[in-house]
């Protein structure tokens, strides 16, 4: 999925913010934020109650819900 949306980003000449790597404190660091590129960032104050009854903090779209603490739809850990 990654690989297709920056495909799309280049096909679309957007741009996106690159970690500077000329600063030898801060390069490994930034290289591999770099590399974790695109990513985003799913959070809620809102609790949505999950199929099961379940209450957790998550978003609610008409195709389902976001839980932004699940592994599976965020790489936050």
């Amino acid at each position: 999925m990654s690989s297709q949306i920056l495909s799309e980003l280049e096909s679309n000449q957007i741009q996106i913010y690159q970690f500077p790597t000329d600063d030898e404190t801060v390069r490994a660091i930034n290289v591999e934020l770099n590399r974790l590129v695109p990513y985003a960032i799913v959070g809620s104050t809102d609790f949505v109650k999950k199929e099961n009854g379940k209450m957790v903090r998550a978003r609610r779209y008409p195709w389902g819900i976001v839980e932004g603490m699940r592994v599976f739809h965020s790489f936050v850990n």
